[in-house]
């Protein structure tokens, strides 16, 4: 029984060694996905926390309005004027980005 197994400590490879190609994938995956898609999230967040009353916004619905004021608990609740005589009320995560109305270009 000793013959069979004196050459399996000669062949062996190092734990560490063979868990290279999975380390290698962890890493890649985490550079091209998580932490681009983590920094995306935190600039989100942050452009969240700075819309003020008066913000024209583009909801993830589509829909672009003004914004008239905040409601709700840790004013979660975003009300929209359309500029169609109509207010609509969108949770403020549902907010997808600030529009910036260029002046100089609408005045050509």
């Amino acid at each position: 029984m000793d013959i069979l197994f004196a050459n399996a400590d000669e062949n062996s490879v190092p734990l560490l060694i063979s868990l290279m190609p999975l380390l290698l994938m962890f890493l890649i995956f985490y550079f091209i996905v998580i932490r681009p898609q983590s920094k995306q999230r935190k600039n989100h967040q942050n452009e969240l926390d700075s819309l003020n009353k008066g913000d024209r916004v583009l909801s993830q619905g589509g829909i672009i309005g003004k914004i008239v004021e905040f409601q709700g608990k840790d004013n979660q609740i975003v009300v929209l004027d359309t500029e169609l005589d109509s207010k609509v009320k969108i949770q403020k995560s549902f907010v997808l980005k600030k529009i910036i109305v260029d002046k100089s270009a609408s005045n050509q």
